[in-house]
């Protein structure tokens, strides 16, 4: 199915009306870049084949340096709010192609890994801001087809990216960090000349004085994306519906993370020596999947509210890892399992990845959308941190079957959960908007 048919216009009036120009630029943006990020996928062979590091110590740097990269959401949130977000955007790639650079001039030294870190604060300090880039750009009606557009154009690029980066590991690791710098620096030359910057203003006649009592009249007569003053707390205090979603969000990336951690685990224990080629057959078609069926199922799910299609990304995050409790040890039907399994589990992501940054624009004022999208991603990031740690203690009692059926039930715990949001969410809206 051609790209055209799905996230373009289809010509006629009444038809679905294109995205507005910026957007494929910001998809062209996320696509040189994902596939430029040659040096973090394999950053745990730099730090032990290259510089020599044991497993533990490249862990526990690993660990903080992911733990650096929530203070940079933070961070990013606050500037795309203040400075704008085609500055901020700008302000990090800028920053972390000059921080690449400096890693091919010094080489493998001392300090080399901790000059990438410092640029991986930078990258995931854009990442609210990006998000709230394209809110801007794009209307309500539109937002789900602009947030899957680049969902698509991402995956696509780490699919390619990570090749590339596997030739040049090899033969010149220097070159890693040429590349990355490369991407980022001729994506922010698109930014620069292709994407308007969207920071949001208050009209000329706003009062900065104005009341909270006033500022929650003006909202609960318009929109939830209206400009408001005051500080990302105070919003959200006024929005305990963002605040319960990230938390459950945070539910669903527990069984979601289980795909890079227990996953492996669990197919080496299966299928003895077969289990890493097995688990680079289910990233293959983890990756395929998300680049066949993107559009399809963007294109299916566009009538649904975003809570909703988030229950059912849930439902299929649990069913997919759930079925893994079926696999016997050996067996030629588990491998096709595990395949089956994958297939289900990436719809789940394809449907949370389209739907969780569509609700948070669709809720977020737009003068705090940054860090609104910082927060959430914050919250909800504790699941992420979370999942190898549940994992690893209930696979170290060898029961997987067990394992896999608790992941089963988390999300449909978390398929309900977000199911009641949405109930309460309509009921808030006087129950016109069909689920």
């Amino acid at each position: 199915m051609r790209l055209g048919q799905n996230f373009r216009h289809r010509g006629t009036a009444g038809r679905v009306p294109p995205l507005p120009r910026p957007i494929y630029a910001l998809f062209a943006v996320k696509l040189v870049n994902s596939m430029g990020n040659f040096v973090y996928p394999f950053l745990t062979m730099i730090l032990t084949l290259r510089m020599g590091w044991k497993a533990d110590r490249a862990g526990r740097f690993m660990t903080i340096m992911q733990a650096a990269g929530g203070i940079g959401l933070l961070l990013g949130g606050k500037l795309g709010d203040s400075i704008g977000r085609r500055r901020s955007i700008l302000l990090f790639q800028l920053g972390a192609a000059g921080l690449f650079l400096a890693c091919l001039i010094i080489g493998m030294q001392p300090s080399l890994p901790y000059l990438i870190a410092a640029a991986n604060f930078l990258l995931q300090a854009e990442w609210p801001v990006f998000n709230a880039a394209v809110a801007d750009l794009s209307g309500p009606s539109s937002r789900k087809r602009a947030f899957a557009l680049l969902y698509w154009g991402n995956n696509i690029g780490f699919s390619i990216g990570p090749l590339m980066a596997g030739y040049l590991f090899s033969r010149n690791a220097g070159l890693m960090f040429a590349g990355n710098a490369i991407a980022l620096f001729s994506t922010s030359i698109l930014l620069f000349f292709l994407v308007p910057e969207t920071r949001p203003r208050f009209p000329a006649a706003a009062d900065p004085q104005i009341s909270r009592a006033e500022q929650a009249a003006s909202e609960e007569a318009g929109s939830g994306e209206a400009a408001l003053h005051g500080s990302v707390f105070s919003a959200l205090a006024r929005r305990p519906l963002i605040i319960a979603f990230a938390l459950v969000v945070a539910l669903m990336n527990i069984v979601y993370g289980q795909g890079g951690f227990g996953l492996p685990l669990f197919l080496d224990s299966c299928f003895g020596k077969a289990g890493p080629e097995l688990f680079g057959r289910a990233m293959a078609i983890n990756g395929l999947t998300v680049v066949l069926f993107t559009a399809l199922v963007t294109q299916l799910s566009s009538k649904l509210k975003p809570l909703l299609g988030m229950s059912l990304g849930a439902l299929l995050y649990g069913a997919g890892f759930g079925i893994l409790a079926l696999i016997d040890r050996g067996s030629q039907s588990g491998i096709l399992l595990a395949g089956l399994s994958t297939v289900i589990w990436t719809l789940g992501e394809i449907l949370s990845a389209t739907n969780q940054n569509v609700f948070v624009a669709s809720r977020a004022p737009m003068t705090h959308r940054s860090r609104f999208n910082s927060a959430v991603n914050w919250i909800s990031g504790i699941g992420s941190v979370l999942a190898p740690l549940i994992a690893g203690k209930i696979m170290a009692a060898g029961n997987y079957a067990r394992f896999w059926l608790s992941a089963a039930l988390m999300g449909a715990a978390a398929a309900l959960l977000m199911l009641l949001l949405c109930l309460i969410d309509s009921k808030k809206e006087g129950g016109q908007n069909r689920l």
